[in-house]
C-alpha cells in the first residue's frame, strides 16, 4: 500500500455490520512528511439529523519540527457522540531521538510503543482537541 507523505488517516476498528458500534480506540496513521492533515466525519448514516448537527467531525495536523514532531487533535465539532473514549496514535516515517511526549504544552508519562517502521502511542480523547508533542 502507499500513502502519501503528509496524510493522516483516522481508522476505526473492525465491524461486522455497519449497525454495530466499533470497540476501541480511533486510531490515526500518520504519515509524516513536511506538514500533514485529515479529517474525520460521521453521521449516522441512516437520516438527516446531520442538518441540524447530527454529525461529528474532527480535524488532525502534524508539522516537524527542529525540536521534533506536533499532532494536533482538533476538537469534536457537532452533537454526534463519539464511540471512542481514546485515540491511538501510529506514527509513520518519524522517529523520536529523546521519547519525551508533552500534552497541551505540559510532560506527560505515556508508554511509547516502538517498531522499526513507527511509533505509536494511545491518549485520551476528551473532544476538547489536544496537542501532542514528541522530542
Amino acid at each position: 500500500m502507499y500513502v502519501r507523505a503528509g496524510s493522516i488517516l483516522p481508522i476505526a476498528p473492525l465491524v461486522q455490520s455497519a449497525n454495530e458500534t466499533p470497540k476501541g480506540p480511533l486510531t490515526l496513521r500518520v504519515y509524516v512528511g513536511d506538514s500533514c492533515a485529515g479529517e474525520l466525519y460521521q453521521d449516522d448514516g441512516k437520516t438527516y439529523a446531520y442538518r441540524q448537527g447530527g454529525f461529528l467531525r474532527m480535524k488532525f495536523s502534524c508539522e516537524k519540527t527542529p525540536e521534533g514532531l506536533t499532532l494536533k487533535i482538533g476538537p469534536h465539532e457537532g452533537a454526534y457522540p463519539a464511540w471512542w473514549k481514546d485515540i491511538h496514535a501510529e506514527i509513520f516515517g518519524w522517529s523520536s531521538t529523546q521519547g519525551k511526549i508533552f500534552l497541551n504544552a505540559k510532560a506527560a508519562s505515556i508508554p511509547i510503543e516502538r517498531q522499526p517502521q513507527k511509533i505509536a502511542l494511545t491518549i485520551a480523547d476528551d473532544g476538547k482537541g489536544l496537542e501532542v508533542e514528541l522530542k
